[in-house]
C-alpha cells in the first residue's frame, strides 16, 4: 500500500482528529542548498555580525572531529 501511494521506505505517521495520517520523510535541510545559491546570487551570503567568532577553550582543548 505504501508503495502504491508513492511513498519510500519511511513515513511520518501522525494521529489527527480521529484519523491516522501519513506523510513522506523528507531529508534533514532538504532544499537548502537551493536557497544558500539563491541567497548569494542575490549578495545576501554575509556574516550577521562583522566580528568573526573567537575560538574558546573548548574549541581549542576539548573538541574532537
Amino acid at each position: 500500500m505504501l508503495k502504491h501511494c508513492g511513498f519510500g521506505e519511511e513515513v511520518e505517521l501522525q494521529a489527527k482528529g480521529g484519523a491516522l495520517v501519513l506523510r513522506l520523510v523528507k531529508a534533514t535541510r532538504t532544499g537548502w542548498a537551493g536557497a544558500f545559491s539563491r541567497m548569494n546570487a542575490a549578495g545576501d551570503d554575509n556574516l550577521v555580525h562583522e566580528d568573526a567568532p573567537t575560538a574558546t577553550k573548548f574549541d581549542a582543548e576539548e573538541w574532537q572531529s
